[in-house]
């Protein structure tokens, strides 16, 4: 019980704390408020920064299912169910977010 509960929970939170100590010393400059419309000539940017951006989340994704899941307590299920579940989620995720993204810029450029 202690390896399956403690293990997991401490990594999650010595990794949120990393992540808040990297933003606080790498602070992301931020453009100016509203988002750009997203035009044909932006599209195929953003649908490659999307694809790397999830690529890389679905491998870390996995992994974490692999480690905690699969190695430490043994459930080999999880990683199948994390891949169709994963997989199915980004398919429908990802065009609902390229749409909203086209609505707001559309929006934000309206309203200047």
């Amino acid at each position: 019980m202690l390896r399956q509960v403690v293990v997991p929970v401490l990594a999650a939170y010595l990794l949120c704390v990393a992540l808040v100590l990297f933003g606080a010393r790498h602070p992301v400059r931020r453009p100016g408020f509203g988002a750009p419309a997203l035009t044909r000539d932006r599209l195929p940017g953003l649908l490659r920064y999307l694809a790397r951006l999830e690529i890389g989340g679905y491998a870390v994704l996995l992994l974490i299912i692999a480690v905690f899941s699969v190695l430490i307590v043994g459930d080999r299920e999880a990683l199948w169910s994390a891949t169709w579940s994963g997989a199915f989620l980004l398919l429908v995720a990802t065009p609902v977010f390229v749409a909203l993204s086209a609505l707001a810029g559309r929006q934000n450029h309206r309203s200047i």
